[in-house]
């Protein structure tokens, strides 16, 4: 039997209330067709890794129902939630939250998470209170609790003089990637040149500890004025949230560029062609590769409710296959296909 509210008193009430909270948070509504969103926030950039055939979702999480970062208390914790179905999600406890008067005083986010030697190695931005971006490390071995290196920030542009990058005042060196290469940890990230142009930057490491920059993989230029008013600011002027990924004996370098995900396409993976970049997914925000099937991948990115100019941002997946003669990512719109896709997962 189950007491009515009215008979409840104020403790009893509260403890009820605390826990219905709790379990709204963790389990929020099933809407595969609206995207998953933790309640009371939004997705931005994401990392996605499988374990223990579940997909777990490291991101941004935005509180203020804003874009932009730069408000204080605002992207202060990196959100993680998991599913098993790619419909149904739990929430968990966000990990690594900010450092007041340090390096990470004023936000963290962007993650990726690279499995390694058994374990897991995160690399993620952090600002600090004068809108100086650095990158640091963390690692995992079951996805929840998370140690930091000893040795963040990362500091790949300090000695780089190709680069505009200083501790002191604003500065971009976010949005990081990893591979594993060769004995080698190679680095990919958002950055500035001297002369004002954007770039995708590449530093390596052996150890983690000592990383030699090996300068832009891609530069945009610095000639880049709004020709898009519904896109966002920073979209316009940079090329971020990269991922470099080898396929069938190449590398495919995805970024956000303008009006959605591009990609370029080079026989090694420390040089691409701006010039030389394709659309491959319209209208959406950061992307990742949820799983590969051969040809065929499943995707999952940021998706805006209402084109660029609608602040909030929800996970929304797609497929494309890469033998089509234009391969153009597809937005999934219905539970069978991501059904589909799951049997194949976990076959």
């Amino acid at each position: 039997m189950t007491r009515s509210d009215e008979s409840l008193n104020a403790f009893e009430a509260e403890e009820r209330l605390w826990h219905e909270y709790l379990e709204a948070y963790r389990h929020p509504p099933r809407d595969f067709a609206g995207g998953f969103r933790p309640l009371g926030g939004f997705i931005a950039d994401f990392t996605v890794v499988w374990h223990e055939q579940r997909m777990h979702m490291f991101h941004i999480d935005r509180r203020l129902g804003e874009t932009e970062c730069a408000w204080p208390g605002h992207e202060i914790f990196i959100g993680h939630a998991s599913t098993g179905d790619l419909v149904s999600w739990e929430v968990h406890d966000p990990v690594l939250l900010i450092r007041p008067g340090t390096w990470e005083g004023c936000h963290v986010g962007a993650p990726y998470i690279q499995p390694h030697d058994g374990r897991y190695v995160m690399a993620y931005q952090g600002i600090n209170e004068a809108g100086s971006q650095n990158l640091g490390l963390a690692f995992s071995d079951d996805l929840f609790e998370w140690k930091r290196s000893p040795h963040n920030p990362i500091s790949p542009l300090a000695q780089a003089e190709w680069a505009f990058w200083r501790s002191d005042g604003t500065a971009s060196c976010r949005d990081a990637h990893l591979n594993f290469v060769d004995d080698r940890f190679w680095l990919n990230f958002t950055a500035c040149t001297r002369e004002g142009g954007t770039c995708i930057a590449m530093a390596s490491s052996s150890d983690l500890v000592t990383w030699n920059d090996h300068g832009p993989i891609i530069d945009g230029g610095s000639d880049r004025n709004a020709d898009d008013e519904s896109a966002p600011f920073h979209h316009v002027h940079h090329i971020e949230s990269s991922a470099l990924i080898p396929h069938e004996g190449h590398w495919l370098l995805f970024g956000i560029d303008r009006d959605g995900i591009h990609y370029w396409e080079s026989p090694t993976m420390d040089r691409f062609d701006y010039a030389q970049g394709k659309p491959l997914w319209k209208d959406v925000g950061p992307g990742e590769v949820a799983w590969r099937d051969g040809s065929r991948w499943l995707m999952c990115a940021c998706h805006y409710e209402d084109g660029y100019g609608v602040p909030g941002s929800v996970l929304r997946f797609g497929e494309i296959d890469w033998s089509d003669a234009e391969p153009e990512v597809r937005m999934i719109t219905g539970e069978s296909r991501i059904a589909d896709w799951v049997r194949r997962i976990k076959t």
